[in-house]
């Protein structure tokens, strides 16, 4: 399921960046491609696990109409990792997160520097477990491992253009294990 769900987003954005739009005959630019930064804050059950995440990636738009904009990204962020236990029972997790979005972008005003993002993306996660040397009362043991999975996410929020190039971001990402808020700054190319 999660294969054909990573297949289907990416067909969605190969369709969205080939196909002709009605920005296109008004003279507005075609594909643009953009970085992006920021932090990443988990809440909910998520954020016991994790701690503030830094991430980063990079992402295509096209304009559809004068309000309209569809993206596409990808990135990588990492998550402070925390401990559990004390002493020598203590556990250690470290969280990572590879995610593919599709999004569009929507100007209330086409001559104001605000805009509001919604979108559905792929989201994998990655935890590394530690535990170097656990005591049990009858012994001590050491024990490591990690896991990954991926979930389909949605994804909604705003942004202000600060110039043509540079723009901030705030994003509500609800996904069933990992659900959190990002603030990203974006620079266009």
């Amino acid at each position: 399921m999660h294969r054909f769900c990573t297949l289907a987003i990416a067909a969605a954005l190969a369709l969205c960046v080939t196909l002709p739009s009605p920005a296109q005959s008004e003279g507005m630019d075609d594909v643009s491609w953009y970085a992006l930064g920021g932090l990443n804050l988990p809440f909910g059950n998520f954020g016991d696990l994790a701690g503030i995440g830094f991430g980063g990636g990079i992402g295509a738009k096209k304009p559809y109409n004068e309000q309209v904009t569809f993206r596409g990204e990808a990135g990588y962020t990492r998550f402070a990792g925390k401990d559990f236990g004390t002493g020598t029972s203590m556990i250690s997790y470290t969280v990572s997160m590879i995610p593919v979005v599709a999004l569009a972008e929507w100007h209330f005003d086409p001559a104001a520097d605000f805009y509001g993002l919604g979108g559905l993306g792929y989201f994998h996660m990655s935890i590394d477990v530690d535990a170097p040397a656990i005591n049990t009362g009858f012994g001590s043991f050491s024990a490591s491992g990690s896991t990954s999975d991926g979930e389909i996410g949605l994804v909604a929020g705003g942004g202000m253009q600060a110039s043509p190039e540079f723009a901030i971001e705030a994003r509500l990402i609800l996904i069933s294990d990992g659900s959190q808020i990002a603030a990203n700054a974006t620079y266009t190319f």
